[in-house]
């Protein structure tokens, strides 16, 4: 007998399996409760558990194992894996391509056998998919029944349902049916020609016809999986097949129906109660009558999703669109409709969750946001507010779904972890799969192993774990790497390869460097100094030993089973150890190697590692099961493991336009793209309805987010579809309730709210009463009142320490830079240098902790042919030490090269020597002013604080610097400084900057008196001390400052300066390249929505900090 049981609530489904799962008398025969997923399965316990003290033991069954588990109980002897299966169907496939004439005539001569294998590879998916979805047209191919139906004449011989589809023959025709709209009505033009569109179909027939065959000669026809899908069809018609099936079988939320399970459940039902159990199609019971032409609002969002008459209600159209999306398989349907009258049982919902009126009374609310990180930022204090003001909530109601798994969870992780702390629990992507760790492996020896591709490698905790690196170690290998410039190669010894670094690594620890000597061929490096860089070393020549053995010439043939007994091999040699430490990890990929093996039985065949390689690296990375997907704290997933669990509060996060419901790939023969028949599930539909049932299934709020501005450009991104649906079904229907009521109060409300977030969670209207929920965040808090003084109190204060605000008076931020307890507070020269520099940037560093993201040490894959930035400063303080220690220009060049500072082609010879002579001239004008510096300390006291550094001075007191390239302001900076410093304490000599430019010039400071010196340091240093307690102490840009104090000086002009100090802070033409001081990381962080510029503070520090400057300051040509 057949039950068909619909609830819109779920846990009255809960309480249907209760109340009808049976006590069989045969346990083996228990029923059986098939679900979607194992996440399902593991809520139904669970809630099961709440209402009865204790879970039953459920005998669990997922749909895609339901026929071939009751296959298995008339078959006993079924293998495991099959000869139909994917990946014998590949390298079968593959074989049956070459000089098939048929194929070249549609793709063309194959260039070689990577393409042939790509080819093989995409018909046996799409052959895969048939067997699966379309498993009647497989039977019509094999019996070589021409210009057929592909549709379905009945559900099965009980069945009153028919639909008629298009046939081989009408694809000439203009009727050939949309794939993205399931009901038939609209036609679409396929792609390509309908010869070509003949040819895809008449191959594949061929082609499945010539597997059938290679399958029978091998005597394995039988257990091929349409063969198997006939017989079992069979075998369902034959009555004594009653005593095998379970007592009762449960189908509960499945989704997803074909033909084929349709007709197995119709059939089974007559020999055992089959309950199908499930929520209820969405219900369109919103009818606004007198919006017309909607769309045509000013308010229109870019992009809908889809298109719609002009004469048509907007709003009724568009719930009938989601009504569509909601809908059942018609094989549902039609199941239903067979069911008698006496055997479908209906259970009245007290609730009705399937009702888009009940989605759109639900609380929500629409999150643009500039990044990943800020979504989830925004995500967390959304749900802190749910969590205040709501009643007692189970943290595993409620549910975050992400799109990636893997680029989520890091950042959920670090910002759930922030105080206020909220556990999360991700039950996929929680560890890295070994067999991803051992694929890594593999890329790196079939790659040449490129430096960044082993940097990230080495990141890997399963490889950091199996060769004992620590975080440590990672970032001395990086330096090693980037300063001895090794690029790639594992095998070819040439200079930029990791083999020869090692050798020089070893040779260096063991050899004592000289410079500028003759070098061997592979030079000793100066990077491996101790024992601890020792144990480092070695543990990289273990892993460069491990890669190497995993070196195969990609032109190797073997058979693909040898191929794959060999990577077994070496994945137990490597990770054998890790047995111990992730037992589950380990066998599940050992398994996986055993299923593999046995399926590539069925299809030995002979390729070169090149091509296995290729099909290898793409089956590995099948995801392991993961344990319980329900944990402590706030369950994390992908999108489809949870679509159909109920929760309290759910968000849903990445729902950008391009990715949700994204455009599906698929080969352009493949005909369930093409010709999709009624049925059939079609990827964006599918996804839609996935979003449909999250709403619906929210008991109390929802949160929505996507990526709604460029991070860099602040440029606008568009949403899904679904969300500027969404919003336009909550414009139609609070359009329609105020037209219901006259109650201006019930219709004030909006259920869904949007908000456009800052870049940055430190914002201040994050902390005001005016932006409506505050954050909790206690160091966003901290920094907000650090960079903008005075914030608000929040309204919310549960989470927040309220001892943090700050008030018009007084700041709670009393840790100034180089305090100390007791006595003056002593101040680093360097530290005080380093803030004038850049003030911004010294704040955000040392006090919000904010760190640039672009790496100082960076890995690059390969040798450069020129030197530029730090490293050419670096090649010109080596041609500096070389000057002083009487090196030539062709000793330096041969000894800079053997070492890999300089690019070893000749053709740079000729930029050297050019840099080589302007480094001996200005050596040559310098030499005697430099000689005999010494660093001296000195040390000035104020009332408060000690100012002590060290300076470059010659025995008459003299203070002489010099830079081996051009001046900037924020080198004048740091000179001014030490100038002051030298003369407060007592110094009446002048100092002197000798620098690079055009002409080789120097920079001149008078003496200045000792007394002034000492006012104005302590001035800046008063400045530096308070400079925690408002934005405007940070209003001083060194170059921006300076080129204003210049400007007045020259012409007293206020407008003439400011402007100078504009074209300074922005560069206009940026076609120089360089960005102005106001566009780089930090500025463009702290002074993005304002202009310092024009502020009376940027006027008072820039005059304040350069008081005396252009006084004493003059410019001298050397000469020589």
């Amino acid at each position: 007998m057949l039950k068909y049981i619909e609830s819109a609530n779920p846990y009255e489904l809960i309480d249907y399996l209760i109340e009808a799962y049976p006590v069989s008398d045969r346990p083996f025969f228990a029923p059986w409760i098939v679900v979607p997923n194992r996440e399902f399965q593991e809520w139904i316990d669970r809630e099961i558990a709440k209402k009865v003290g204790s879970s039953p033991n459920f005998n669990f069954v997922f749909p895609i194992e339901f026929i071939w588990k009751l296959y298995r109980l008339i078959e006993p002897d079924l293998p495991k894996k099959l000869p139909t299966d994917l990946h014998a169907l590949s390298f079968k496939i593959f074989e049956l391509l070459a000089n098939n004439e048929q194929v070249k005539s549609l793709f063309g001569e194959f260039q070689d056998h990577s393409h042939r294998f790509a080819l093989a590879v995409q018909l046996a998916d799409v052959f895969d998919q048939y067997i699966n979805v379309r498993p009647h047209m497989l039977f019509e191919w094999e019996n070589s029944v021409s210009d057929s139906d592909f549709g379905i004449d009945s559900v099965s011989d009980a069945s009153i349902h028919s639909v008629t589809q298009t046939n081989v023959n009408s694809i000439k025709s203009s009727n050939a049916q949309n794939p993205d709209v399931s009901d038939g009505k609209k036609p679409k033009k396929l792609i390509g020609s309908s010869k070509r569109l003949e040819g895809y179909i008449q191959l594949q027939k061929e082609l499945w016809q010539s597997l059938n065959s290679v399958i029978d000669r091998e005597g394995n026809l039988k257990w091929s999986r349409i063969q198997i899908y006939k017989n079992w069809l069979k075998q369902l018609k034959n009555p004594d097949i009653e005593e095998k099936l379970p007592a009762d079988i449960f189908f509960v939320g499945e989704r997803d129906w074909n033909r084929l399970l349709v007709e197995s459940v119709e059939l089974i039902s007559r020999y055992t109660n089959v309950h199908v159990v499930n929520y209820p199609e969405l219900e369109n019971d919103i009818s606004p009558k007198t919006e017309k032409d909607f769309h045509r609002i000013a308010s229109e969002p870019k992009q809908i999703g889809f298109s719609f008459g002009a004469e048509q209600n907007f709003i009724s159209h568009l719930a009938e669109k989601w009504k569509e999306n909601g809908m059942f398989s018609p094989y549902l349907h039609a199941l239903r409709r067979n069911s008698k009258a006496s055997q479908t049982a209906d259970i009245v919902p007290k609730d009705h969750w399937f009702k888009l009126s009940k989605i759109l009374s639900k609380t929500g609310s629409i999150h643009a946001c500039h990044s990943i990180k800020r979504e989830v930022e925004v995500l967390k204090d959304d749900l802190l507010h749910f969590l205040n003001t709501s009643e007692a909530i189970d943290l595993s109601e409620i549910g975050i779904l992400v799109p990636d798994v893997e680029a989520y969870s890091p950042i959920i992780k670090q910002v759930f972890a922030q105080e206020p702390n909220l556990p999360v629990y991700l039950h996929d992507g929680q560890e890295r799969p070994l067999q991803d760790s051992f694929l890594s492996l593999l890329d790196l020896a079939y790659n040449d192993c490129k430096m960044s591709d082993l940097m990230d490698a080495l990141t890997d905790p399963n490889i950091m774990e199996r060769y004992g690196f620590d975080e440590s170690e990672l970032g001395m290998i990086r330096d090693w790497i980037v300063s001895d410039n090794i690029h790639f190669g594992l095998v070819n010894s040439h200079k930029y390869s990791l083999s020869t670094a090692l050798t020089s690594w070893w040779r260096g620890y063991f050899v004592e460097h000289r410079n500028f000597t003759h070098q061997p061929e592979i030079a000793p490096s100066k990077r491996v100094k101790n024992s601890d860089q020792l144990s480092t070393l070695s543990k990289l020549q273990i892993l460069y030993d491990d890669m190497l053995e995993l070196v195969f010439s990609p032109e190797t043939e073997r058979l693909n089973t040898e191929w794959l007994a060999i990577l077994r091999e070496h994945f137990v040699r490597i990770f054998k150890e890790s047995a111990g430490s992730n037992p589950r990890g380990y066998n599940w990929v050992i398994h996986w190697f055993e299923q593999l093996s046995e399926e590539l039985t069925y299809a030995s065949s002979s390729i070169s590692y090149e091509v296995f390689m290729g099909w290898f690296r793409n089956v590995l990375v099948q995801k392991q099961d993961h344990s319980s997907s329900f944990g402590t704290g706030v369950l994390v997933s992908s999108y489809i493991p949870n679509r159909l669990l109920p929760f309290s509060y759910t968000a849903m996060l990445g729902l950008n336009e391009r990715e949700f419901p994204g455009n599906p790939q698929r080969p352009v023969f493949d005909l369930i793209h093409q010709q999709p028949l009624v049925g059939e599930r079609q990827r964006k539909k599918d996804t839609s309805r996935l979003f449909i049932e999250r709403l619906a299934l929210t008991k109390s709020q929802y949160f929505l987010s996507y990526i709604g501005r460029d991070t860099h450009t602040n440029s606008e991104k568009n949403p899904s579809p679904l969300i500027t649906q969404l919003r336009y079904l909550h414009k139609g229907a609070e359009s329609t309730q105020k037209e219901q009521t006259t109650s201006l109060e019930s219709s004030n409300k909006a259920a869904l709210t949007f908000q456009e977030h800052r870049l940055h969670a430190f914002a201040k209207p994050y902390f005001s009463h005016k932006e409506g929920k505050n954050s909790f965040n206690k160091e966003h808090y901290q920094q907000c009142c650090s960079l903008y003084g005075h914030a608000e109190s929040s309204k919310h204060t549960f989470f927040v320490d309220t001892t943090l605000v700050l008030n018009d008076s007084s700041t709670a931020i009393t840790n100034t830079p180089g305090s100390e307890s007791g006595g003056q507070s002593k101040i680093d020269l360097d530290d005080l240098i380093r803030f004038y520099t850049h003030p911004t940037r010294f704040y955000l560093e040392t006090t919000l902790h904010v760190q640039d993201s672009y790496a100082p040490l960076v890995v690059q894959d390969y040798e450069s042919y020129t030197v530029e930035g730090l490293v050419k400063y670096e090649v010109k303080l080596s041609i500096w030490e070389a000057l002083e220690d009487g090196v030539g220009c062709k000793e330096c060049y041969e000894y800079l090269r053997s070492i890999k500072v300089i690019p070893p082609h000749s053709t740079y010879y000729t930029v050297f020597e050019e840099l080589f002579d302007q480094l001996q001239q200005f050596y040559s004008q310098v030499k005697e002013s430099i000689q005999g510096l010494e660093l001296r300390s000195l040390t000035i006291n104020t009332y408060t604080h000690s100012l002590e550094g060290q300076l470059p001075l010659l025995s008459s007191g003299e203070f002489k610097e010099y830079r081996l390239g051009r001046l900037q302001a924020k080198h004048k900076v740091g000179f001014f400084v030490k100038h002051l410093l030298k003369a407060a304490t007592g110094s009446q000599e002048g100092s002197d900057y000798f620098y690079i430019d055009k002409k080789n010039s120097a920079l001149h400071l008078a003496p200045i008196g000792a007394e002034v010196a000492q006012q104005h340091l302590e001035q800046l240093i008063q400045w530096y001390v308070n400079a925690m307690q408002s934005k405007e102490s940070l209003m001083f840009f060194p170059e921006s400052s300076l080129s204003y104090v210049e400007a007045l000086h020259k012409k007293e002009d206020e407008l003439y300066a400011l402007g100078k100090a504009m074209s300074v802070w922005k560069q206009k033409n940026k076609s120089y390249g360089y960005p102005g001081e106001g566009e780089d990381l930090w500025n463009t962080i702290s002074w993005v929505d304002e202009n310092p510029l024009a502020t009376q503070a940027f006027h008072d520090n820039s005059h304040t900090f350069w008081a005396n400057w252009m006084d004493i300051v003059t410019k001298k040509v050397l000469e020589g």
